[in-house]
């Protein structure tokens, strides 16, 4: 099934691997549990992973390798859980001299040299375990390289209770636990908050207003400044709301404190079966079906976005 992939990388001594912008654990997870695959089943080749913004720094998954461009051009590079390819964390992956695009996402924007996409898995995690089985056969992954992938897959489908978790999602994750796995530690590690984190998700449901089965949360950037958090750390809290009865779409739509970017507010767009990534890829986004993100110029696209979801949701 595989074989493209697997023939490309057994060919190309120095492999760069990079995960999409601001990247949540699927895409982490894939990034690092592929790299430890393939740095076990190829001990002689270079293997990196690469990207500018993580809200994790390496609490829990590895941090990002620092590599010169010389390295980039002569490597394949492999991009793992992006769309589109101007949403890569890393602008110099343009330099590798080959790119392979392995997702999960509707396949709206085709790249690479080699592409492989299917949007009727849970995570690009379990598209990786896959590829992990094709090249391990009946031998075990390396421990972490099942770490990183369970818990991406297990974020990825909010602990397999998402509209895309299914009989083979829940396979793929018995099949890395068997590795050894602490289901429990892990599922630990990646729900339980600070309480920084869980003050400011109390102000977030407090910001949010209800129209119909819309509900949006717009979060200027001086309430999370004020309670200690990053932008990174203040958009990632929109599963909050799936467990509000009766909605359709949510929405969460945080400021920018970066004067340097050319958005204003990264929203964060979910739903219960209605379609939102179209709308998501009007305004700079993309993603699921149901579940997807954007980046708002200003104030006044904000208001078109929130117009949009409102009479999708209501409709």
């Amino acid at each position: 099934m595989f074989k493209d992939i697997i023939e490309a990388i057994e060919a190309e001594p120095i492999i760069t691997i990079y995960p999409h912008t601001s990247p949540d654990g699927d895409a982490l997870g894939s990034c690092f549990g592929f790299r430890e695959l393939l740095k076990a089943k190829y001990p002689s080749k270079e293997i990196y992973v690469l990207g500018q913004h993580s809200k994790d720094e390496g609490e829990y998954f590895p941090c990002f390798d620092d590599v010169d461009d010389e390295t980039i051009k002569k490597s394949l590079a492999l991009s793992l859980d992006t769309a589109n390819f101007g949403r890569v964390d890393e602008p110099r992956i343009k330099l590798a001299k080959k790119i392979i695009k392995i997702d999960h996402h509707p396949d709206r924007e085709p790249f690479g040299d080699i592409s492989y996409v299917d949007d009727t898995m849970s995570s690009c995690c379990e598209i990786i375990a896959l590829i992990g089985k094709e090249l391990y056969g009946n031998e075990k992954f390396p421990y972490d390289a099942a770490r990183y992938l369970y818990s991406g897959l297990l974020t990825d489908t909010m602990g397999f209770s998402t509209s895309n978790s299914n009989a083979h999602s829940l396979e793929t994750g018995a099949f890395l636990v068997s590795h050894g796995l602490n289901m429990n530690e892990i599922s630990y590690q990646l729900t339980s908050k600070d309480i920084t984190i869980y003050n400011y998700i109390t102000k977030v449901r407090s910001a949010a207003v209800i129209e119909g089965k819309f509900l949006s949360a717009v979060i200027k950037k001086e309430l999370y400044q004020e309670s200690g958090l990053s932008f990174d750390e203040a958009k990632n809290c929109v599963s909050e709301f799936v467990k509000v009865r009766g909605l359709t779409v949510w929405s969460l739509f945080v400021e920018n404190d970066n004067p340097n970017d050319d958005y204003k507010y990264q929203g964060s767009l979910r739903s219960r079966d209605v379609i939102c990534n179209d709308i998501a890829y009007n305004h700079n986004g993309g993603g699921h079906l149901v579940a997807a993100g954007c980046k708002i110029k200003d104030d006044e696209e904000l208001e078109v976005i929130l117009k949009e979801l409102r009479e999708r949701a209501n409709g």
